[in-house]
């Protein structure tokens, strides 16, 4: 894709300010350099493969979708003549509308590539003289690379793209890195009015990887019961669309939810997806049984029909004990 449009703005915070003022800045001829470096931030962040997230419906009950920062963005791509920059004002100023005092000055660049009918936006957020050296013109802004791409890379605090061609169905999709807070809320929900969001498949194998970790981790029995329970739990409940968050509040207590969390990094704990059963089945590794006493059996997957034979809803199993695990009751 070609670089079509580059749009540069210095942001401040201005949240709860009464008549916020419109971020210096505004449109970049790139030279060469520059051009290079955008390419080479794409490639070595990895931004195509980065945390989905997809744009909130303003109105859901409304019979169109629609999201106010989307438009701006298609606008941005799509518009011509005086609506591109004024878009990417408006984005500029709604970024610092939502910046409060404890958030450092960015360098905003809007960035739009091209190729036949799709376009490709990309948002940056770099600390202000860090990498890129910003300067306002006559004509709008002006940005030269002062450092090399390795540290401007690893300068880089925020970042979003969105692909898709200017059709009612597209760009509701896109990535995102936010390596400056390890939060979401100002960048992803506030500024981009996103969310989090990812393939059921792919959120119920992160699930399933995520308690496998916990279990194997905790040294508590209570723990590594609760973790059980809720694997039994969620089998069977009607769970369609769930999050890492949600899914602790409702199948863990606090010890077993704190040790759960513990392992789900924090841009994901509120992604949500829809719950898949089948691929939890898979990925969760093995089978477990509630037997009508109240025995709970588990099984590796690869013991099923080897050491563990099922008949109908009969179980059994012959094996050798390896280890002894007795909880203690409570003294009275």
């Amino acid at each position: 894709m070609n670089l079509t449009r580059l749009f540069a703005y210095e942001v401040f915070p201005q949240k709860g300010v009464a008549n916020p003022v419109q971020p210096e800045g505004g449109l970049i001829k790139p030279q060469s350099e520059l051009k290079r470096t955008l390419a080479n931030l794409i490639r070595d962040n990895r931004l195509d493969s980065q945390t989905p997230i997809s744009f909130c419906v303003d109105d859901p009950r409304a019979a169109h979708r629609q999201n106010a920062v989307r438009e701006r963005l298609m606008r941005f791509a799509f518009g011509a003549g005086a609506t591109i920059g004024k878009n990417a004002g408006d984005l500029a100023l709604r970024l610092s509308q939502v910046m409060d005092d404890r958030s450092n000055p960015f360098l905003l660049l809007l960035s739009c590539f091209k190729d036949k009918s799709k376009a490709r936006v990309v948002l940056w957020a770099f600390p202000k003289d860090e990498g890129l050296k910003f300067s306002t013109t006559a004509k709008g802004a002006k940005v030269e690379v002062v450092e090399d791409v390795f540290n401007i890379s690893s300068a880089l605090k925020k970042a979003a793209i969105f692909t898709g061609e200017n059709k009612p169905n597209s760009f509701w999709e896109g990535r995102m890195v936010d390596i400056q807070s390890g939060r979401t809320d100002l960048w992803v929900e506030r500024f981009l009015a996103c969310r989090l969001s990812v393939s059921g498949i792919y959120g119920t194998t992160l699930l399933s990887e995520h308690l496998t970790k916990a279990y194997k981790q905790s040294d508590s029995l209570t723990v590594r019961e609760e973790l059980f329970n809720a694997i039994v739990g969620v089998r069977t409940a009607p769970v369609k669309r769930t999050s890492f968050l949600k899914f602790a509040n409702d199948y863990l207590g606090n010890d077993a939810k704190s040790e759960f969390l513990a392992v789900v990094p924090v841009d994901q704990q509120r992604m949500s997806f829809d719950f898949d059963r089948d691929t939890f089945e898979k990925k969760i590794g093995f089978r477990a049984f509630k037997m009508s006493d109240d025995v709970f059996i588990t099984a590796p997957l690869g013991t099923i029909d080897q050491s563990v034979q099922i008949q109908d809803d009969q179980l059994e199993y012959a094996g050798t004990i390896t280890d002894d695990y007795l909880k203690a009751g409570r003294r009275g």
